[in-house]
């Protein structure tokens, strides 16, 4: 998931932590069911805004 925003600033918006939104965006496990699905989502939002 390519994108030009902080872990930081995903994080915050989608209510995850930032080791979380980290291993999602990194392809790693141990992430929440509904994180990709969040995540994907702020970012949308996130690239709508700028």
């Amino acid at each position: 998931m390519s994108h030009p925003f902080l872990i930081k600033e995903i994080a915050l918006q989608a209510g995850l932590g930032m080791a979380s939104v980290d291993r999602l965006l990194n392809g790693r496990a141990h992430v929440r069911e509904h994180a990709p699905r969040r995540v994907r989502q702020v970012i949308r939002e996130l690239e709508r805004g700028n």
